[in-house]
């Protein structure tokens, strides 16, 4: 059995299902009541959460519905949200589109939190860094002629260009093509920065495939670490939600929910 199907194994025992894929989005929710709200978020995205024979939204491993469970909380507490000691957030939506001015499908982060123009966009990873990766790019980027030739993150996308697999479970390609959107001035947005979070077993240590993940989103980090146009934060679930369960007995008993669902050791 793969890495993989083990842990969609315990996520279904974690929650007693028979299935991987749950029959209505609704059951993927630890708020279910609230359904209708994300759904017609999800619904205006690019990413195909909710198409298909087998919506990837269903699946017990789906980063979108662990993005959406984790973060929703925070709409109707949006003051007190911070995420790795930032904080002062006016709003929070999911798959907020970003055209990149090349045409094509626009990235969308699967998380955006507002502050004044001053965004952090979150990229949320489940199960993905699983499979292994291989930057590819739509000739369009080579046309790109302002100040983003100038970003870090630039001399990263020529990088990978040249050597697409540059990096085996991280996939950085899709950060660069964020970060051609978020940074395309049309969108006149302020020190934007993305968030890149990630989820482990607790026993990550024990995988190669967790460790060499881990050592690959510090290598990005450091490619592209003091950009004027996109920062960039990299941060584990486990770590994110042990900082909200220090807020208030509120967020607390959130985190316990969620771990109540995603938290698991494979043994």
């Amino acid at each position: 059995m793969t890495l993989r199907r083990r842990i969609e194994a315990a996520l279904r025992a974690k929650r007693g299902l028979d299935d991987t894929y749950v029959k209505r989005p609704e059951d993927n929710l630890l708020f279910p009541e609230r359904a209708s709200e994300v759904l017609q978020s999800l619904g205006s995205g690019s990413g195909g959460e909710l198409t298909g024979a087998h919506p990837k939204f269903h699946s017990v491993g789906s980063s979108s519905a662990l993005a959406v469970n984790s973060f929703f909380y925070w709409t109707d507490h949006i003051d007190e949200l911070k995420i790795a000691d930032h904080s002062g957030f006016k709003s929070l939506d999911f798959e907020r589109k970003f055209t990149s001015g090349l045409g094509g499908t626009p990235p969308n982060p699967d998380v955006y939190l507002d502050r004044n123009n001053r965004p952090i966009c979150v990229e949320a990873k489940f199960l993905e860094p699983l499979a292994q990766k291989k930057a590819q790019f739509n000739e369009s980027y080579d046309q790109i002629a302002d100040a983003r030739t100038s970003s870090k993150w630039y001399v990263l996308y020529d990088t990978l260009k040249k050597a697409p697999e540059t990096f085996t479970w991280l996939d950085a390609a899709q950060l660069v093509k964020h970060f051609f959107g978020i940074t395309n001035r049309k969108h006149d947005l302020l020190n934007p920065q993305l968030a890149y979070v990630y989820w482990e077993p607790t026993d990550a240590s024990r995988f190669v495939e967790y460790r060499e993940h881990r050592d690959e989103v510090e290598r990005l980090r450091e490619i592209v670490d003091g950009d004027s146009l996109l920062g960039f934060l990299a941060i584990r679930y486990a770590d994110l939600w042990n900082e909200w369960s220090e807020l208030n007995p509120q967020a607390a008993n959130h985190v316990e929910r969620l771990r109540g669902w995603y938290e698991i050791a494979l043994g």
